[in-house]
């Protein structure tokens, strides 16, 4: 039986906003962390707090591999889930990225990785 542990990514909160100007839409890279207990074979879920003004394309990747591309829309604020395919995390070293596409800002928060070990 396994059990269950979670990284606490972002516990503030962050405003992304898609830029016209450039080419590139804006981003939040968050710091690397690790999973050194994570039975990387299983599959993580990664679940965060957002809200949009406007409607804005929520990407994000995990070691550079897309995990969420959703359009959210203007509205109340919500809490998203999603199930994370195995091999993705990784145990010593781990980067997220955060962006926004299209008009309008993205604010989001509370971004905890969930993992069995």
């Amino acid at each position: 039986m396994s059990t269950a542990n979670f990284i606490v990514i972002q516990d503030s909160t962050s405003h992304i906003s898609d830029n016209p100007i450039f080419a590139h839409p804006s981003l939040v890279e968050f710091p690397a962390f690790g999973a050194i207990d994570a039975d990387l074979a299983l599959r993580p879920v990664l679940t965060l707090e957002v809200s949009a003004s406007g409607d804005v394309t929520l990407l994000i990747t995990l070691n550079r591999v897309e995990v969420i591309n959703e359009t959210i829309t203007q509205g109340f604020k919500r809490m998203m889930s999603e199930v994370v395919n195995e091999n993705i995390l990784q145990a010593n070293s781990n980067e997220l990225i955060v962006a926004a596409i299209g008009p309008g800002h993205l604010t989001i928060s509370d971004i905890i990785l969930w993992y069995r070990k």
